[in-house]
């Protein structure tokens, strides 16, 4: 699994918008919003990087990974 920061969040996003637009690359264990930014874990280490280089600068989204979860 891997940790997930999703910055500049739009205040408007719901967590449902940050998981649908992340499992559109693979499973999604958990996302945590909090205001301006996300927490998403993903299950899968290979649907990682897709995930970041297609939605990292999605509007005005900053998707980094930021740690292997445990």
């Amino acid at each position: 699994m891997a940790l997930i920061f999703v910055g500049n969040v739009d205040r408007r996003t719901t967590e449902a918008n940050v998981r649908s637009a992340f499992e559109v690359y693979g499973p999604v264990a958990k996302v945590k919003l909090m205001p301006g930014f996300a927490f998403v874990e993903m299950i899968d280490d290979g649907h990682v990087q897709n995930a970041i280089s297609e939605l990292d600068r999605h509007g005005s989204w900053v998707v980094r990974k930021i740690a292997a979860a445990a």
